[in-house]
């Protein structure tokens, strides 16, 4: 399993020498969060046993597992991390293709174009935002994912919603001008101690704790996945 930076060169480099040092039945996984795994599988003499492993972070305390295969990798491959994940107490997800970003960071980069859009253009504040979503939508997420939510809704109503909503979300391929002005003025959250919020030491390890102790809880919630509705 590859851990370093999000740099293509960096981990072709790792996978290259992963390749010449590993026996031939080995799988490579890289942890990365967007970077292609065919782009990696090239360094290699085994693209059949290439593949992304994405775990949601903090990976002690969320089950979930992103699964991408390299393209050419092969299904016994993907099985054999897929029970390998689930013995040690995962969920894995085994997406269809590769695309950037794959299902869990474009799902959170759609959310933070338009968090960032509505900051900006003086819609809400990051606290008035960041409410919404712990007080609102976040909470009924953690127990019901987007489509069975909208099951319940009707998928009716959800078009309707969907033509007169969607002209109007943020669509820029641009990095929004305050989340640059924020770097460029050094706030880079925690670790400068300013980003959108203002941070002490004790201030993050509470944020820390409060993430961290609202998980623990989830997990012992009880569940019922054998009775949930079946997909097409």
């Amino acid at each position: 399993m590859e851990y370093v930076f999000e740099d293509i060169d960096l981990k072709r480099e790792v996978f290259a020498e992963l390749d010449r040092l590993c026996p031939p039945h080995a799988i490579l996984a890289t942890g990365t969060s967007s970077l292609m795994p065919s782009d990696l599988a090239v360094a290699t003499s085994r693209p059949d046993k290439v593949l992304a492993a994405h775990y949601a972070n903090p990976p002690y305390l969320l089950p979930f597992v992103e699964i991408v295969g390299a393209k050419g990798c092969s299904p016994e491959s993907i099985q054999t991390v897929v029970d390998l994940l689930v013995g040690i107490g995962k969920q894995p997800v085994v997406l269809k293709k590769e695309v950037p970003g794959f299902a869990a960071m474009r799902l959170q980069g759609a959310l933070l174009r338009e968090a960032l859009w509505l900051v900006e253009r003086g819609v809400a504040t990051p606290a008035d935002v960041d409410t919404i979503i712990k007080t609102g939508i976040g909470r009924r997420w953690s127990v019901a994912g987007v489509f069975e939510v909208f099951e319940l809704a009707g998928w009716d109503l959800i078009s309707s919603i969907c033509e007169w909503l969607f002209p109007h979300l943020e669509n820029s391929p641009e990095t929004p001008p305050v989340l640059r002005d924020a770097v460029a003025r050094g706030n880079l959250g925690v670790k400068t101690g300013e980003g959108f919020y203002e941070w002490t030491p004790e201030l993050e390890e509470v944020l820390r704790r409060r993430i961290a102790n609202a998980l623990v809880e989830i997990d012992r919630w009880p569940r019922d996945d054998a009775g949930a509705a079946s997909t097409r």
